[in-house]
């Protein structure tokens, strides 16, 4: 059974995947300024709206199932870094 601080937790992780502040994220998905940061804390009284969830899985590009459970379509993991290409001999 998943914890309670486990969706905050996946919420962040999720969050430093795409590189946005817990503002941005509130504001992509359209919550009350300080809510992610709230919900990734763990201070949420009760449980996240499925609104929220689904507001949130759409701003983070994962799935709300993810986001619930930890199973299904989670955060893209960032792209390494290309290598530089070798230059040209003059």
């Amino acid at each position: 059974m998943a914890k309670k601080h486990d969706f905050g937790r996946r919420v962040a992780r999720a969050r430093a995947v795409i590189n946005v502040t817990a503002r941005e994220l509130d504001r992509r998905a359209a919550l009350t300024e300080g809510m992610t940061s709230m919900i990734e804390a763990g201070d949420r009284g009760r449980r996240p709206t499925v609104g929220t969830v689904t507001a949130l899985a759409r701003a983070l590009g994962v799935s709300p199932e993810w986001l619930v459970s930890g199973v299904g379509q989670g955060p893209a993991k960032p792209l390494a870094a290309e290598p530089a290409a070798p230059a040209e001999a003059s």
